[in-house]
Parts: C-alpha cells; structure tokens; sequence
C-alpha cells in the first residue's frame, strides 16, 4: 500500500512537472532559459513512466532499482551543483535537483 502511495504521488509530482514547468520553477525559486523548461518536463515524464512502472511491477526487488535510479540522479545533480559557480542558477537547480531525488530515495 505505501509503495502504490508514493507512486502516485511520484506520478502526480511529474505529471506537475510535465503541465507546469515555468510554475514547477518559481516554486524552486529558479530562472532559467527555455532550455530549462524543456529539461523540467524531461525530468518530470521520467517521474511519471517511474510511477507507471512501480504501480505496474509492485515487486520489491525492483522498486529498490528504482531508488537506485534516484541514487544515481542525486549524486550526479549534487556533483553537477558542486562543480557549479556559486550563486549560479544551474547550482541552485542541481541542488534543488539532489534534493528532490534524495527525498524520494528516502521515501
């Protein structure tokens, strides 16, 4: 029952992300170029087909592949933060990014 929970919320979450980039980004406190919106949808459809695959496989092996797959997107994000300027907007979406990810690992 957790997991079909916070698959749907997983799924809400990039369904948001998809719908309301430039919304999903002021929330985050982030500006950015149009690119940015494009990479914010990206990342919300991968959250989603996440979501799908979770409520279609309920299989615990797997989901602990999945939170592999959000290991991996914080500790590239926070690297990418890291080896950012600081102040910049692209450390301040990486890290809001490595956030983002390590809260779901944690969910």
């Amino acid at each position: 029952m957790r997991t079909q929970v916070l698959a749907l919320a997983r799924g809400a979450w990039g369904t948001f992300l998809v719908v309301e980039p430039e919304r999903a980004m002021r929330v985050a406190c982030l500006n950015g170029p149009p690119s940015a919106r494009v990479v914010t949808r990206v990342i919300g459809a991968r959250h989603v087909l996440q979501a799908l695959a979770t409520l279609a496989l309920r299989s615990s092996g797997r989901t602990r592949r999945f939170a592999a797959v959000d290991v991996a997107h914080g500790l590239s994000r926070a690297a990418l933060a890291a080896a950012s300027p600081a102040g910049s907007p692209r450390r301040r979406a990486a890290g809001a990014a490595a956030g983002e990810a390590t809260v779901w690992t944690l969910a």
